[in-house]
């Protein structure tokens, strides 16, 4: 039997991403977003290099190059230097994607992410929400209904992300959503599959309906870009692989697909919840 496969998304669509992220990534108007987060907190302390890792809650959307920073081995143009700031590492390195020039880690000093992230921290620059959050936004199926569906959870009630990079074709896709179904309904986690492969919707709504799916899935038109953006195959990182993220994206957890996978995401879990916890009494007594 033939397997349909979706090909790589083209250059103009990853270009279009980069220059448009929030009317892109949201299907609501700005002002839907607005009253529902606001990431301004004028009161916090400013972002600096040294807790930039930690200020997760004002990265800003998009960088801007300040200085002449290109690849190891990149001659030639680099465009305008602009990219979607996709994490933050707690070297101080930015994930960040350029678009047709590919995802790159670079120095925080390179950038002007301080002072963008500090322009959301005072209100001046808007985020109408999480960036991880907002890059899943009207991207999810939902494998449990009879017909191929969105999901009709609010992403914006949600505070982390169990991304899963795993074939849905592979001998082990069972097992693997088994194996997640403890996580099914845990309050504030969505478990997303990031299909590899190239399969289409149809394809891979059909194998997770099979294996009971705990969460949804990407479209197909993304699985790709994203795995790109989001795994680090330079340090190793290879499929199945799963990774536990807050609503902005920073990593709390990543690890290859094992038998102790669940009880390392749990106790990440854990500790995640009880960060939230520390940061919200430091909120409310500042």
């Amino acid at each position: 039997m033939s397997v349909l496969r979706w090909r790589r998304p083209s250059a103009l669509l990853l270009a279009c991403l980069l220059a448009s992220p929030v009317v892109l990534n949201a299907s609501a108007t700005a002002g839907e977003l607005e009253p529902v987060y606001s990431a301004a907190d004028s009161t916090a302390p400013a972002v600096t290099y040294a807790n930039l890792y930690e200020s997760e809650r004002f990265w800003p959307y998009q960088i801007q190059l300040v200085e002449p920073w290109r690849p190891l081995g990149h001659e030639g143009d680099f465009g305008w230097g602009q990219g979607v700031l996709l994490r933050v590492a707690p070297s101080g390195l930015l994930r960040i994607d350029f678009a047709r020039f590919g995802k790159h880690w670079v120095p925080a000093r390179a950038t002007d992410v301080i002072e963008r992230a500090n322009r959301v921290r005072r209100g001046e620059e808007h985020k109408f929400a999480p960036n991880l959050t907002l890059a899943l936004k009207q991207r999810l199926l939902d494998p449990s209904r009879k017909t191929l569906a969105p999901i009709q959870l609010d992403l914006m009630e949600q505070e982390a992300f169990l991304l899963v990079f795993a074939d849905p074709s592979g001998d082990d896709f069972s097992e693997i959503a088994r194996a997640l179904g403890r996580f099914r309904k845990k309050e504030g986690l969505v478990i997303v599959l990031l299909a590899q492969g190239g399969y289409v919707d149809a394809y891979v709504y059909k194998r997770c309906h099979e294996a009971s799916w705990p969460g949804a899935f990407l479209f197909d038109r993304f699985a790709r870009a994203y795995t790109e953006g989001l795994l680090d195959v330079d340090a190793g990182d290879r499929p199945p692989f799963v990774q536990l993220a807050t609503r902005e994206g920073r990593l709390i957890h990543a690890a290859p697909w094992s038998e102790g996978a669940p009880d390392a995401i749990q106790r990440a879990l854990d500790e995640l919840r009880g960060s939230h916890h520390g940061e919200m009494e430091a909120a409310r007594l500042r």
